[in-house]
């Protein structure tokens, strides 16, 4: 006699900022490190997570698909190449969802692209789309680009002079004690 064991899949409720519901099954929650946290200190099937709607339907379309798995690094399919085919300002916020739901999967894939974009992108593109102003060499060669914020922060400008600028930087003898 052949007997089959049958498996009870637990689906969960996520709770989005907006106030609306989506569910997620007990297979595709493991891709979420936070809701897994979530529900095993809980142990309730409705959790609230700190994600937007839409953001959050697209996170949990992801981990549904690669429910059975998914590697790290692995080369885009072109399932995925279609799921991140979206504008810059959608992939950041997709990007931050993830953060937010420790998706390392979608973390990864949208920070990698985003990156690759942006390195391809010349000054003044970069200046434009993302605030940046300021390129800095250090001592060894390597090119650093910050935001006006960020560069007065560093100690490399004042806040007088907005203006596009080489500095040759190197770290300070307090920063390498700290290291």
């Amino acid at each position: 006699m052949n007997s089959t064991t049958t498996r009870i899949s637990t689906n969960y409720m996520l709770q989005s900022t907006d106030g609306k519901s989506t569910w997620i099954s007990e297979d595709a929650v493991k891709h979420c490190q936070n809701v897994r946290r979530a529900i095993e200190t809980t142990r309730q099937t409705a959790i609230q997570v700190n994600a937007a709607d839409a953001e959050l339907k697209q996170i949990v379309r992801f981990c549904e698909h690669y429910k059975d798995g998914y590697t790290l690094y692995q080369p885009l399919t072109q399932w995925d190449q279609q799921f991140f085919s979206m504008e810059d300002s959608k992939m950041m916020d997709l990007l931050m969802a993830a953060t937010e739901l420790l998706v390392a999967p979608i973390m990864n894939i949208c920070f990698q692209t985003l990156k690759n974009k942006t390195r391809q992108m010349s000054l003044e593109e970069k200046l434009k789309a993302c605030g940046l102003c300021y390129s800095i060499l250090s001592k060894d060669g390597q090119m650093f680009e910050l935001t006006e914020n960020a560069a007065k922060l560093s100690g490399f400008i004042s806040s007088a002079n907005p203006i596009l600028l080489d500095v040759m930087a190197a770290p300070t003898e307090h920063y390498l004690e700290m290291v």
